[in-house]
């Protein structure tokens, strides 16, 4: 357990550094144009196949920093699985369930804007497998 959450906690350094590596570079692209309204606290929520994680980052005198993080394990039946593999109801009702816990025990600020990224099968990618097939057929 202490090494899961040493990886965990190390994952979410590296992904925070990361974002705010880029945030500095790129400070005067429009893809960060939100950093200069006069909103000075983010909140990003990131939906995974197995978990939600939550970051508070707040931007003071041209930083980033994190303030709360957050990470939630969904305890679904056959861990892994796409979600539509799962049954559509009892996986909405426990990813609602289990961010509503995160985000009280977070006591997040209110009226933070939120910036949320979904898992590709959640959105709008559909991935097809075909049997193998000669060119022509596959043309077809």
């Amino acid at each position: 357990m202490v090494v899961d959450n040493f990886f965990r906690l190390f994952a979410f350094r590296k992904c925070v550094t990361i974002f705010l590596y880029k945030l500095r570079i790129n400070i005067n692209t429009k893809m960060f144009d939100f950093l200069k309204g006069k909103n000075k606290c983010f909140i990003g929520v990131d939906f995974a196949t197995s978990s939600i994680k939550v970051v508070e980052l707040s931007y003071k005198d041209q930083h980033a920093y994190l303030e709360n993080y957050g990470v939630v394990d969904l305890d679904l039946p056959g861990q892994g699985q796409q979600r539509s593999d799962v049954s559509g109801s009892s996986y909405d009702q426990k990813l609602n369930g289990a961010l509503k816990s995160l985000v009280e025990r977070m006591k997040l600020r209110p009226k933070s804007p939120a910036y949320v990224s979904i898992p590709g099968f959640s959105g709008l990618i559909t991935i097809i497998e075909f049997p193998d097939m000669p060119q022509e057929e596959l043309a077809n």
